[in-house]
């Protein structure tokens, strides 16, 4: 927060895009609704797999471009989540296959692993289309 300007309490009252806002919703409601390997799946394969390679392009950016070190606390979220999350997914494939015993479990896995997956990309489409045109997404703008 305060590396890039910002105070705590200015980040906790920030309202969030409606596509962030669309993931955590979406991941409470899969954690109390659905069986807890079909759970653990989507969470660990759909999402936690991703951030090994998003947060490598963002902490060697944040090196590149703004001169932290990769062991400086402004970034010690995403550098520690890349080694995190690389184990994470991988024993959430353990989890898939062994928890998720039955074909019914394996589809409905397969298919909530699906959704995080679009959820994911939802989320960082919003987040560059806020950043780069202050919108909160791609879709065409009538603009006569």
């Amino acid at each position: 927060c305060e590396a890039c300007g910002y105070t705590r309490q200015e980040v906790k009252n920030v309202t969030m895009l409606p596509w962030s806002e669309a993931l955590t919703d979406w991941g409470w409601r899969l954690v109390y609704q659905r069986p807890w390997p079909v759970s653990i799946t989507a969470l660990t394969i759909g999402l936690e797999s991703q951030p090994p390679d998003i947060y490598s392009r963002i902490v060697n950016s944040f090196t590149t471009h703004y001169g932290w070190s990769a062991d400086d606390k402004a970034i010690r979220f995403f550098a520690g989540h890349i080694e995190a999350d690389t184990v994470h997914s991988s024993r959430g494939f353990r989890i898939a296959e062994t928890y998720c015993d039955t074909p019914a479990l394996q589809q409905e896995a397969i298919e909530a692993v699906a959704v995080a997956a679009k959820k994911r990309w939802n989320h960082m489409n919003g987040i560059y289309w806020y950043a780069l045109y202050g919108r909160e997404d791609d879709t065409p703008v009538d603009e006569t």
